[in-house]
């Protein structure tokens, strides 16, 4: 079903309210413009002229997550250019009383798009990509030195369960998405889950406010249509009529196999080529030191060592009674029991009852000594505590 250039309805379908026809232009214009790169040449001009951002703020660069300066622009330019197009759009189309097929245009793209977004945060969840287990490192750290968005992912870290519990969430709504029928269901989990990540990035901190923002109205976008059917059910008792599923819909013929091929090129990649990707990443062999453990140190040491962890076979993590900790590369040389510490000197190891450990060797301007530790990372409730079904009194420390 098409329109001709003098319709100004769709048949079968009943006239837009003037407010309606309005706000529909303003947010088919923002999402296209949104998720386009239109801006990606002129957001650094606007940035460094308009809003005077300099240095690496007014570049595009890796973060590992967003909330950008840049990203911020895009944002204004994405809703001033909608703002301004939607007052050219309503002057030239005010003769049009509906944008039934173009909303359902709409619709398929923000559908897709989420879905394949939410499968792929779905599954780095489920397959604990996101949320791994926490290191050593962040198990010898105390809470007070924590940031907000540490504390959240060291509370997903705490529980592998959880974790995959929530990127099942984030699956469902997305396959539920990639079909016409579960659109609606599909939307409402959608939203729920979306609004949790929201809160958490708002009130954690967590650098992913712009993004988790618009997949919230995204998901409210597609619902939109809904609601007067869900609250008929919800709240007021009612019969709801059928939702329309029809649009948009091919006639017979190279337009029906082509968008058949698209829904199941895309259904392909969302499902099956990111789910495969990320279980080898989550198979893939994750390689341990040979002196694996969380220490605490138990004798004099000429810098005033308090915890040393061994986590991955290149760094250790080294923390000094005063606070201060950081990252040392460190070399392994497990036929001669020798383990090289940048900064601190080659060491050579052993073990007593195999919870201590010995580290034998000469830092840097003193003479040679013996460190001893103990492991403990094996006994701290957060790894050891479990489920328990029936608890007498509450286990919080």
């Amino acid at each position: 079903m098409t329109d001709s250039a003098d319709d100004r309805v769709t048949p079968g379908f009943p006239a837009w309210s003037l407010l309606h026809r309005i706000v529909f232009r303003f947010f088919c214009l923002y999402w296209v413009l949104w998720l386009s790169p239109i801006w990606k040449p002129l957001a650094p001009f606007v940035a460094t002229r308009l809003f005077h951002v300099s240095a690496e703020a007014a570049t595009y660069h890796r973060t590992g997550s967003g909330d950008t300066a840049l990203q911020y622009v895009d944002v204004f330019l994405s809703f001033v250019a909608a703002l301004c197009g939607t007052a050219i759009w309503s002057m030239l189309d005010r003769r049009r009383d509906q944008y039934v097929m173009l909303h359902s245009w709409l619709r398929l793209l923000i559908r897709y798009f989420m879905a394949l977004m939410l499968l792929s945060y779905g599954y780095s969840k489920v397959f604990l990509l996101q949320f791994p287990e926490n290191s050593l490192s962040r198990l010898g750290q105390e809470y007070g030195t924590f940031s907000p968005m540490g504390v959240v992912w060291s509370f997903m870290g705490a529980s592998a369960a959880y974790t995959i519990f929530s990127g099942l969430a984030e699956v469902t709504g997305g396959l539920l998405l990639f079909f016409r029928r579960t659109t609606a269901l599909g939307a409402l989990v959608t939203f729920g889950v979306m609004t949790n990540v929201a809160a958490l990035n708002y009130c954690y901190d967590i650098p992913v406010k712009i993004h988790s923002t618009h997949y919230l109205l995204m998901s409210a976008f597609l619902l939109a249509p809904d609601c007067r059917r869900l609250a008929n059910v919800f709240l007021l008792n009612r019969a709801a009529e059928p939702g329309e599923l029809r649009l948009p819909e091919f006639s017979p013929g190279w337009r029906l196999w082509t968008s058949r091929v698209a829904w199941i090129a895309l259904f392909g990649v969302g499902v099956i080529d990111q789910g495969v990707d990320a279980y080898k990443l989550y198979a893939a062999p994750k390689p341990r030191s040979p002196l694996y453990g969380l220490y605490a140190v138990e004798s004099e040491t000429p810098d005033g060592w308090q915890s040393l962890a061994f986590d991955r076979p290149d760094n250790a993590t080294l923390r000094v009674r005063d606070g201060r900790w950081g990252y040392l590369r460190v070399d392994y040389d497990v036929a001669k029991q020798l383990v090289t510490i940048e900064k601190l000197g080659p060491y050579r190891w052993s073990r007593q009852d195999g919870k201590i450990l010995l580290l034998t060797g000469t830092p840097p301007g003193g003479k040679e000594m013996t460190i001893r530790m103990r492991r403990y990372d094996e006994v701290l409730p957060l790894r050891t505590r479990g489920f328990h079904w029936v608890q007498e009194y509450p286990f919080s420390r």
